[in-house]
């Protein structure tokens, strides 16, 4: 698993409630294991009773979200994780979320929607430019790329990456 990896703290909430912390870390790859509160208590060395009945994620790191959430919402996460399978578009789609106020439900959509890593906007513009215009070489001069740029990133969002570099969605 990548450092970037989205990984969820789950606790059982009876034993938090008695002032016993019984949880651990699950890692994306471990996102069958979100609702078994057998494995949660296994993993801790702490007793399993009859009213041990509910799990909470109580942390989480690497998930566009804030505070505890339920272990449906973090498997939600986690799939979404999944489906993006790169982290170079974990780390976009993360952004995007923030950027977008959509939720994991959307990663579907971001995979078709992600055009992928640029050296800038301009970058993108004029690829995007190249490929769907045919702008002869003794024209190209007098073509504006700053209003093209301008235009073209009001259907696409740009989110910062490492490097300087960043990434290019389309809006949907």
């Amino acid at each position: 698993m990548s450092m970037d990896a989205p990984r969820v703290w789950v606790g059982c909430l009876h034993c938090y409630n008695n002032g016993r912390l019984v949880g651990d870390w699950f890692e994306a790859d471990e996102r069958g294991s979100l609702d078994d509160i057998e494995e949660v208590h296994d993993r801790s060395d702490a007793p399993l009773t009859e009213s041990c009945e509910e799990l909470w994620v109580m942390d989480h790191e690497n998930i566009p979200e804030k505070g505890e959430m339920s272990t449906v919402t973090a498997d939600e996460w986690l799939s979404a994780y999944e489906d993006i399978d790169d982290d170079d578009q974990w780390e976009a789609f993360y952004g995007w979320i923030q950027e977008t106020g959509n939720d994991a439900s959307s990663s579907a959509d971001f995979v078709d929607y992600y055009h992928g890593l640029y050296h800038s906007t301009e970058d993108f513009a004029q690829e995007l430019a190249e490929e769907t215009m045919e702008i002869p070489e003794s024209m190209s001069a007098y073509f504006d790329y700053d209003k093209w740029t301008h235009d073209v990133m009001m259907d696409y969002t740009a989110v910062d990456a490492s490097g300087g570099m960043v990434h290019i969605i389309r809006d949907f």
